[in-house]
């Protein structure tokens, strides 16, 4: 059974747990699972760029890098408002934050590819249809911190030391493709020196 919600990853710890007594408890281990994953998992969105403000991911708590596709390819500055009056129209150089908005300068001067690499939210599931991007995208990390702490809660160590490895190396993995996804559009362009 594939882990695509709440429901179905409670599911998938309960078939794995080594005792049937524990199944009230997987909620509690889903969640030390979640608090981890939302503080050290960043995640790649893509956006279209063709106004001065559009809008963050509903799952994103704050903006780690944000990138358009224009001349050069390179990350944008984070800017203040003040310092992003006046620059009139083109492909965008600086952004801010405005409550859940991206807001651009210059203003886009057509439509641009862009991306946005986020931390989520911190909400926890509540409901068992409830998912969010990071369980949709990378299931196995949920399940292997949350089993983690179920081999914690029963103190077995070699058990927990496996998850624990697995759920580790999983948010490095995760991390790098979310990175690698938000540079990997960012094309190499000619300069007269060579290229940039």
């Amino acid at each position: 059974m594939p882990i695509t919600d709440f429901g179905s990853l409670k599911a998938a710890v309960a078939a794995r747990a080594v005792r049937s007594d524990l199944d009230a408890l997987i909620p509690d281990f889903v969640r030390a699972a979640h608090d981890v994953i939302v503080n050290r998992l960043a995640l790649c969105a893509d956006l279209t760029v063709d106004t001065d403000t559009v809008a963050l991911p509903a799952d994103a708590r704050v903006p780690i890098s944000v990138w358009v596709d224009g001349y050069p390819a390179a990350p944008l500055t984070p800017a203040s408002e003040a310092q992003m009056e006046g620059l009139g129209a083109g492909a965008p150089q600086f952004f801010r934050v405005d409550g859940a908005d991206l807001v651009f300068g210059p203003t886009p001067d057509a439509s641009y590819a862009g991306r946005v690499l986020y931390k989520p939210v911190r909400e926890m599931f509540v409901d068992d249809t409830d998912t969010n991007t990071a369980l949709t995208r990378y299931p196995f990390l949920y399940l292997y911190g949350a089993m983690a702490e179920l081999f914690a809660h029963v103190r077995q160590a070699d058990e927990r030391d496996r998850y624990l490895g697995l759920f580790t190396a999983g948010i490095d993995a995760a991390n790098a493709a979310e990175r690698e996804d938000l540079t990997a559009a960012g094309m190499l362009r000619p300069y007269a020196q060579g290229v940039i």
